[in-house]
């Protein structure tokens, strides 16, 4: 999802100020204005909050997803356990069985 998003910004150019400045206006004043309506509005700064922001949520979710495959691998971990010891009761039945009286 940051790659997304890092894709978008790039395109649209919204942090690069030269590009904006060369290709985007055709009349300097615009350019102009666009920058007071980019301070105006903080876009750098809201831009660094949003991103330090998804940052947090990745490491929260990256967290939570090992916590997951955590409780999984224990999971599992406990079937074979009750597996190995079930072979080992009958293993241990069939051999008393087996005994001669």
């Amino acid at each position: 999802s940051n790659d997304i998003l890092a894709y978008v910004i790039g395109k649209l150019g919204l942090l690069d100020r030269t590009r904006m400045r060369d290709t985007a206006w055709k009349y300097a004043k615009y350019y102009t204005i666009w920058e007071g309506l980019r301070d105006e509005f903080e876009v750098t700064t809201r831009w660094e909050i949003m991103n330090t922001k998804t940052e947090y949520l990745q490491q929260n979710m990256r967290f939570f997803v090992e916590v997951l495959h955590s409780k999984k691998g224990e999971r599992l971990e406990w079937i074979i356990i009750y597996l190995i010891t079930g072979e080992l009761l009958l293993s241990i039945y069939n051999a008393v069985l087996m005994v001669p009286h």
